[in-house]
């Protein structure tokens, strides 16, 4: 063979190995991060129901508490691409210039839940009680948006800042007058005061559908392309199961978050499974920044079409 021809099929071997290897460090990489709650359910069912599994050892899946949890985590470099709700979303945007959309795979209008003390019966009664909220959360910005509509301030409100799995017992011992959240956490007070509470309003502004979104960085979209291809079907897999099949997905969520199933069945109707990206959706994080930038939770609104995938 001749000599020239022989290293130049060498340096060709060699450069395909190379990218071989590298390609095939970078899919393992993937770190895919999301809440164990109610409204991530979509990818409690694609995990469960193996949707994600032609990704092999591709992928590497971590469950937090929270949309928050999430958003910080991904802000320290340990996720490559995270589930959160819009408040949580807009506070990642207006941080990291580097985080790009990938889509929106729920919306809740009605997700986020006002229970109160019984002896609270009206919403103009809310004047001076002690709120427990989980502060920087979608429903954060939402109970902060339903007071404006409601003509309540703010300054005429304690808001008690409270991680939501405490708020069942202090509800118990009457350390707060009521709690705002999605579920589980609105369920979850529900649950351990029983009759001492009830739902006093949910939190519906007609201009925030609520929507839950897929974050991901820009570079790892370019580099990772089939990976979260993989992912969104996945997605849509389980949103078409969700949606066609209610009583089974409910089962299966439930096994993972603790509620039972009829209870898992309540908390997914009050949500509409569906991935996609439309203009209600640009406005759901423009409303929640507004409301966050109010209350000096963001340094700067971001420019949400800054933010999305450009296909």
């Amino acid at each position: 063979m001749n000599y020239r021809n022989f290293i130049s099929k060498l340096l060709i071997v060699a450069t395909v190995t190379i990218a071989s290897i590298s390609c095939k460090r970078d899919r393992t990489e993937l770190r895919l991060v999301f809440p164990n709650k109610v409204n991530y359910e979509s990818f409690i069912v694609a995990k469960e129901q193996q949707f994600f599994n032609s990704l092999e050892n591709e992928i590497t899946i971590q469950t937090v508490n929270s949309g928050i949890n999430a958003a910080e985590v991904f802000n320290t470099g340990n996720a490559d691409i995270i589930a959160t709700g819009n408040g949580p979303a807009v506070i990642l945007l207006s941080q990291n210039e580097n985080a790009v959309i990938v889509t929106r795979y729920a919306t809740g209008e009605t997700m986020h839940r006002l229970i109160a003390d019984t002896s609270i019966q009206k919403i103009q009664s809310l004047k001076g009680k002690r709120i427990g909220i989980q502060v920087g959360s979608s429903t954060h910005a939402s109970l902060l948006a339903w007071f404006t509509k409601n003509n309540i301030s703010v300054d005429e409100i304690e808001l008690v800042p409270m991680q939501p799995a405490n708020m069942p017992e202090a509800m118990k011992n009457k350390q707060l007058d009521a709690i705002a959240g999605s579920e589980p956490w609105a369920l979850n007070v529900e649950k351990l005061c029983g009759s001492s509470v009830y739902e006093l309003s949910n939190l519906y502004d007609s201009l925030n559908c609520q929507s839950h979104v897929l974050i991901t960085k820009r570079e790892t979209y370019q580099t990772h392309k089939s990976q979260i291809n993989i992912i969104l079907d996945g997605l849509n897999k389980a949103n078409n199961l969700i949606n066609s099949n209610p009583e089974k997905s409910a089962e299966i969520v439930s096994k993972q978050i603790g509620l039972t199933a009829e209870q898992q069945q309540i908390c997914t109707s009050r949500l509409k499974w569906e991935t996609g990206w439309e203009q209600k959706d640009i406005q759901s994080l423009q409303e929640t920044a507004k409301t966050l930038y109010d209350l000096k939770k963001i340094k700067t609104i971001p420019e949400i079409e800054d933010y999305l995938i450009k296909k």
